[in-house]
C-alpha cells in the first residue's frame, strides 16, 4: 500500500535533479555535511508549510497528525543541527539547492492537497535518507537515516490512507 500515491511523489524530490547530483557528486569527506544541510532545508521548509496549514486543516485526524509532524520535525531539526555543527555548520550550496528545488516543486503543486504534499515531501526524505545510508559512515548520521526513513515511511502511509478516505 506504500507506492498508491506514486505519481505524486514524482513531484518533490524525484523529479529534482540537482538535489539527487548534489548527494551522488559529493565527495564521502564532504558527504555527511551536505546530507544534513539537504535535511536541514527539507524538513524546516516542510514544518514550516505544516505550520501554515494547520490553522486550515478541519479535520482533527489530520490536524493531530500534523501537530505530530511538527513536534517530530523539530526534534529531527535539533539533532541535524548538534551533528552539522561538528561538521563544521550547514553546507550553504547544498541549503541553497533545497530551497531551490522545493520553491519550484511547490510552486507547480499549489493545486495538490496539503496531505498529497506531505506524501511527496515524505517520498524525498526516504529517498535522500536512503542516500545516506549507502554512503556515510558517522553512526550519528547511519542512526538519523535509519530514523528518517522509519518515521517517513509511516506518515507516508498513513497520508495515503487519509487521501484514499481511510481513518
Amino acid at each position: 500500500m506504500r507506492f498508491l500515491v506514486l505519481p505524486l511523489a514524482l513531484a518533490c524530490g524525484f523529479q529534482a535533479p540537482r538535489i539527487w547530483a548534489t548527494l551522488w557528486q559529493t565527495p564521502a569527506p564532504n558527504f555527511d555535511r551536505a546530507f544534513l544541510s539537504l535535511m536541514q532545508e527539507h524538513y524546516e521548509q516542510t514544518q514550516n508549510m505544516a505550520e501554515r496549514s494547520l490553522r486550515q486543516i478541519g479535520d482533527p485526524q489530520l490536524k493531530n497528525w500534523t501537530q505530530i509532524l511538527i513536534k517530530d520535525h523539530q526534534a529531527v531539526l535539533r539533532e541535524i543541527q548538534t551533528e552539522l555543527s561538528l561538521l563544521g555548520g550547514t553546507d550553504v550550496r547544498a541549503a541553497d539547492v533545497m530551497k531551490g528545488e522545493m520553491a519550484s516543486d511547490w510552486r507547480g503543486k499549489l493545486s495538490q492537497t496539503y496531505p498529497g504534499l506531505m506524501v511527496t515531501n515524505g517520498f524525498s526524505a526516504i529517498g535522500m535518507a536512503q542516500q545516506a545510508l549507502e554512503r556515510s559512515k558517522n553512526p550519528q548520521v547511519l542512526g538519523l537515516a535509519r530514523r528518517i526513513v522509519a518515521a517517513e515511511s509511516d506518515r507516508v502511509e498513513q497520508l495515503q490512507i487519509h487521501l484514499m478516505g481511510g481513518r
